[in-house]
């Protein structure tokens, strides 16, 4: 009786080590995937102001041939 009792304590610590190690996986995920949203973010405004930035300059430079 207490091995099985010792056994079962024992799968217990193992269950709660794998369902903390999947949290683990599972957090270190969404954080990867956070960051990577955050980064195509940020690409994309300073594509748009490079993009309104280059309109810009050729409005002024037809503006000075005028």
């Amino acid at each position: 009786m207490d091995s099985t009792i010792a056994n079962l304590n024992q799968i217990k610590l193992n269950l709660s080590a794998s369902k903390g190690g999947i949290k683990d996986a599972d957090f270190a995920l969404e954080t990867g995937n956070l960051a990577k949203s955050q980064i195509s973010q940020q690409a994309a405004n300073a594509m748009v102001a490079q993009a309104n930035a280059s309109k810009q300059t050729i409005l002024r430079l037809l503006n000075k041939k005028e």
